[in-house]
């Protein structure tokens, strides 16, 4: 996402069928699990690049990126 020029991660992820590569790890993901077991952020808490979650993402610009993985 774009969000007031700021660019925010969703994540990156090789499989929908599982968590993302940062499920683990995420500043987004709550303090009681890891995240969800599907890749994809939902941004209710935390912060990245100065933005600060929740926030509304009304007229927000979306990108999606097909990119390789050496892995």
């Amino acid at each position: 996402m774009v969000i007031n020029g700021t660019p925010v991660s969703t994540g990156t992820f090789l499989t929908g069928s599982g968590a993302d590569d940062n499920a683990a790890t995420s500043p987004f993901k709550g303090t009681l699990n890891n995240g969800p077991g599907y890749p994809g952020e939902d941004y209710v808490m935390g912060s990245a690049a100065g933005v600060d979650f929740p926030t509304d993402l009304k007229g927000a610009t979306i990108v999606i990126s097909v990119e390789p993985s050496p892995r």
